[in-house]
């Protein structure tokens, strides 16, 4: 089943299921930099590809072996499945993002997932491109219960998570205190380690 990437347009249930107010929602469309398909749609299990700057098709399964709510997922190369990247029991994907955050020619490709419930809490998971060669696992550190004390980065925060890609930036967005008038922002930044890319908050 083969679906074409659609351009970042950042329309409610895209992201995640909040809608930002008039102000953000322009800043974003203006400063869009990616490209996104929303795979709300899709008929589950759920296989579709995802055609990179570079013309590399990536397979993408996801799957729901242990019920409802949690995902397996499987990303390869078209054609080559002996090398595959495994996510297991996160939460659907709600979104598929393409990005060239390192700014090495190749685009890393994000997985947005959205828990089921009120507090419709988004994460990320994610794979970047060994010059096409192959894919390797991108970590995201769990959000440190430290950062949600007041004047911290995620002060306020109660889920309803949005991400965006701007100037080549990583944002997450989230509601304070549940107030969707009163978005605030966190910026990510991509960092190499020693087994891989490392997805974290950008601290001042």
């Amino acid at each position: 089943m083969k679906f074409n990437l659609l351009v970042l347009v950042m329309t409610a249930g895209v992201w995640t299921a909040c809608e930002p107010s008039s102000t953000n929602k322009e800043s974003t469309e203006k400063k869009a930099d990616s490209t996104t398909q929303s795979t709300n749609n899709y008929p589950m299990p759920r296989v579709w590809e995802v055609k990179t700057k570079t013309e590399k098709l990536v397979m993408v399964t996801e799957t729901h072996p242990k019920g409802a709510s949690l995902s397996d997922l499987k990303v390869h190369f078209q054609g080559d499945s002996s090398n595959a990247i495994r996510f297991t029991d996160v939460d659907p994907v709600t979104a598929t993002v393409m990005a060239d955050l390192d700014k090495n020619g190749f685009d890393e490709i994000y997985f947005v997932t959205t828990s089921a419930g009120s507090g419709s809490y988004g994460n990320l998971v994610g794979v970047s491109s060994n010059k096409d060669k192959s894919l390797s696992l991108m970590y995201f550190p769990e959000m440190d219960p430290n950062d949600k004390q007041p004047g911290k980065l995620f002060d306020g925060y109660e889920g309803h998570d949005r991400y965006a890609i701007e100037n080549n930036v990583l944002i997450r967005r989230f509601p304070y205190k549940g107030d969707t008038n009163n978005m605030k922002s966190v910026p990510y930044q991509i960092m190499m380690g020693e087994g891989g890319y490392i997805v974290t908050p950008k601290r001042n």
